[in-house]
């Protein structure tokens, strides 16, 4: 299904670490964090499951409290759905 598990080093980490911090997020930086393609990300925003915020005239940003709180509402999702 997904491609090998390859180990991670100093520099994937130090990488992933910088997009943490960051306070908003591209739809291919938020896939990242969410864990879906680029594609998926587009579509949860255009159905307004995610928010976006748009800068300027043509970049998209997501707000990192955004992906917070959509992660924390599927999860209780899923739980509700486990019970």
């Amino acid at each position: 299904m997904g491609s090998p598990s390859r180990p991670t080093t100093f520099a994937d980490q130090a990488s992933s670490q910088r997009l943490i911090d960051r306070l908003a997020y591209t739809y291919e930086e938020a896939a990242q964090l969410l864990g879906v393609s680029p594609r998926t990300a587009w579509g949860l925003c255009s159905e307004g499951k995610l928010r976006a915020v748009r800068v300027g005239k043509r970049s998209v940003r997501i707000p990192r409290a955004e992906i917070e709180r959509f992660l924390s509402a599927a999860t209780l999702a899923s739980e509700a759905k486990n019970v």
